[in-house]
């Protein structure tokens, strides 16, 4: 059932999107792991979990590969071949995942694009100069002005045609990785130094859920698995291995430089340690709500094939229903950002559990079902990928709880 052809998505452009997927808002908090872990124990953990995630994308497609037709690929395809009538339940957590994402991205850029116009132009809540410049200084606008601006990339209905605006998100985050290492150059290392080697069970409880939710890139491989050229498992492998490999890199990169440059102060949020008074840390702040904005299409897309295939058809069009559905995960990710903007705990509980169940707990479950013989031992490697995940999910509550 593997499927390979001349015609789909080239190898270059697989990786450019599942990068830039796996790329997002989750790269602010990493220079806070280095800070807690030290300069070897974080950069590490990022290659581990990175290896992890290539892993469990790997059986992933060795079990569609098994189990359904390329086109036919996904979460529920496959699950209902593994385990028949249980499809259902990778989709729920799948369409909470991305749009607890989704919601959550449309929070950040009305915010930091209120801050940014803010400080720009000198609006406030309070402006009086008139009511466009007050206005300009609200959050309300901005998601709403993020949504229109973005809206019509996520009628696609190929994940392929993201690949132009997944070249612009990861410009965006080469401008932030040269931002910090020029300041680092320029301006030198914090005076305080940091340890090299951190490894407190408090600190690791706190930063593993940060690294593995930072690689929360699963939602995007079925659809990336079914337009690829070479969806072949070696293909496959290398795609995913190259693209977690360059994540990692920048991941480490981003998060040694901005710890060096800033130390013992550093944020959990790095944008909070950039002066929004100096021009190219006022750019990186605008480069970081392009490249969330360019990352919104990416949750969207998966999304709306989740509730495809979760919804009854109402239509015999497929261009219909995909408007229908576009439309209305626009309308109503863009409400809920404006109705409940402090959904902050109840996302980070969706994603505490969702990430590590679609990532680790599926996959090995699916891969033993198949892999192992009727009466023989099954293989290590899944039965690890399953415990690891269910750790996960146990560590990254117990870290929300503690932290409430």
């Amino acid at each position: 059932m593997k499927g390979e052809g001349a015609k789909g998505t080239g190898f270059v452009s697989l990786c450019t999107i599942f990068v830039k997927t796996i790329i997002g808002s989750g790269i602010l908090a990493l220079p806070f792991v280095v800070l807690k872990l030290g300069y070897v124990l974080a950069p590490l953990l990022i290659l581990v979990s990175g290896a992890v995630t290539v892993y469990s994308l790997v059986i992933l497609t060795v079990c569609a590969g098994r189990t359904v037709d390329k086109e036919k690929a996904s979460f529920m395809a496959v699950m209902n071949a593994v385990f028949p009538g249980y499809g259902f339940i990778p989709e729920i957590f799948l369409a909470l995942k991305c749009l607890g994402v989704a919601v959550g991205f449309l929070v950040l850029i009305g915010k930091e694009s209120a801050n940014l116009s803010t400080h720009f132009i000198g609006t406030s809540k309070t402006a009086s100069g008139g009511w466009v410049l007050g206005l300009l200084g609200e959050k309300y606008f901005w998601v709403v002005a993020g949504v229109c601006t973005i809206g019509p990339v996520t009628f696609f209905r190929k994940i392929d045609s993201l690949k132009y605006t997944s070249f612009a998100g990861l410009g965006c985050v080469g401008y932030l990785l040269c931002v910090l290492l020029c300041d680092l150059l320029l301006e030198g290392k914090t005076a305080q130094e940091v340890p090299v080697f951190s490894a407190s069970p408090a600190d690791l409880l706190k930063c593993l859920p940060l690294v593995i939710f930072a690689y929360g890139c699963q939602q995007s491989i079925f659809p990336l698995y079914a337009e690829a050229q070479d969806s072949s498992p070696v293909g496959m492998a290398q795609a995913t291995g190259v693209s977690v490999f360059v994540s990692s890199a920048v991941y480490s990169a981003v998060g040694v430089v901005g710890c060096m440059r800033y130390g013992p102060a550093t944020s959990d949020n790095i944008l909070e340690n950039l002066p929004i008074e100096k021009t190219q840390f006022m750019l990186a702040r605008v480069f970081y709500v392009l490249l969330i904005l360019l990352s919104f299409p990416l949750q969207v897309f998966p999304l709306r094939q989740s509730l495809a295939r979760l919804l009854p058809p109402f239509t015999e069009s497929e261009r219909v229903q995909r408007i229908v559905l576009t439309t209305g995960i626009l309308v109503g990710t863009c409400l809920v950002a404006l109705v409940v903007p402090s959904l902050a705990m109840a996302q980070k509980i969706v994603g505490a559990v969702a990430t590590p169940v679609l990532g680790f707990i599926i996959p090995a479950a699916m891969y033993l079902k198949l892999a192992t013989p009727k009466g023989g031992s099954p293989p290590y490697g899944p039965v690890l990928l399953l415990l690891f995940g269910a750790a996960v999910v146990v560590l990254s509550l117990s870290s929300l709880a503690l932290k409430h």
